[in-house]
């Protein structure tokens, strides 16, 4: 890569670097404060390691990930039982409330991490990717939730429940502020969505193309609600889950390696310049007095007198 490639987006790294806390969205400008531009996007996709990638990368990619995946939903969806709109619009709008909200839903978060301290993080991040299964079973067997809504609740609460379980909250400014209206009116709007019933009752296995009736058919309907949630769950996450992969290397998610690798001439050189040093610091600690003297410096006599370097060793007089 050229080298001006790489100073680039090492400053425009700088530039994006954010934690992921803050106040609460304001709007579109905010929503854009906290997103790349697509050429950046592309050129720390290129050019930087994922553990250094910054929250801003994060958050385009699981909105960019959420509209992905409400498009292949929804022609999924539309094959026969006809268009699952508010599927489609949760995968996108929970990401998005996620980055614009991200500062009070941590402030929310607080009272959880004197527990999520004394669990390993590896063992987080592996609840947090199982747990959409397991509300998707509780939703379907226990609260009789099924087809369209199961999608709905699975996505609303598997995704947030990952996410508290995964999450570090990061803290910046004024922490004195509240949840904002805007935050309260995407909530109801979330809940509105999951409380949208159907009641038609199939099998699956007849017609796999059916969505709709796959989510009311035993097991299909839990495993599909469960993987679309935990795929989404993942993506919201992706920053503490690389964090835990690479034992906290991306907790600064927004630096670049100082320098290039030395090649490893190099470092075979120096590893032998090390072992001479040491041999002759071993030699001057323990002198042989083996061999003619010669060849041996420390030889106890040459011609009747000791060598000079013997009488030096043991700070004797000439």
């Amino acid at each position: 890569m050229p080298q001006g490639s790489r100073g680039d987006t090492s400053g425009e790294l700088n530039r994006v670097q954010s934690h992921g806390g803050g106040k609460p969205s304001r709007g579109i400008d905010e929503l854009r404060s906290q997103l790349l531009d697509t050429k950046t996007f592309m050129d720390i996709s290129r050019n930087v390691p994922l553990r250094q990638r910054p929250q801003k990368w994060w958050n385009f990619l699981s909105i960019l990930g959420g509209i992905i995946g409400a498009i292949i939903w929804s022609l999924y969806s539309s094959i026969r039982e006809g268009f699952d709109a508010p599927t489609a619009l949760l995968m996108i709008a929970i990401p998005i409330a996620l980055v614009c909200f991200r500062g009070s839903i941590d402030k929310l978060l607080i009272p959880l991490q004197d527990i999520r301290r004394r669990v390993p993080r590896m063992v987080l991040i592996g609840m947090g990717i199982a747990v959409p299964y397991l509300t998707a079973y509780i939703l379907y067997d226990v609260f009789r939730i099924n087809q369209y809504p199961l999608m709905h609740w699975n996505l609303f609460v598997g995704t947030m429940l990952s996410y508290a379980i995964v999450r570090e909250p990061q803290l910046l400014g004024d922490q004195r502020q509240g949840p904002s209206k805007n935050s309260r009116v995407l909530l109801l709007i979330l809940l509105y969505f999951g409380c949208i019933t159907y009641a038609i009752a199939d099998d699956c296995t007849r017609d796999p193309f059916n969505a709709n009736d796959c989510l009311r058919t035993d097991n299909y309907a839990q495993f599909l609600a469960g993987i679309t949630t935990a795929g989404l769950a993942v993506l919201v996450n992706g920053p503490e889950i690389v964090r835990g992969l690479w034992g906290g290397a991306g907790s600064l998610p927004g630096s670049l390696p100082q320098g290039p690798p030395s090649p490893p001439s190099e470092i075979e050189e120096s590893k032998d310049e090390e072992r001479a040093e040491e041999a002759a610091v071993d030699t001057l600690e323990n002198p042989s007095l083996d061999g003619p003297p010669a060849e041996n410096p420390f030889s106890p006599f040459d011609d009747g007198t000791r060598c000079k370097e013997r009488r030096e060793l043991e700070n004797e007089p000439a």
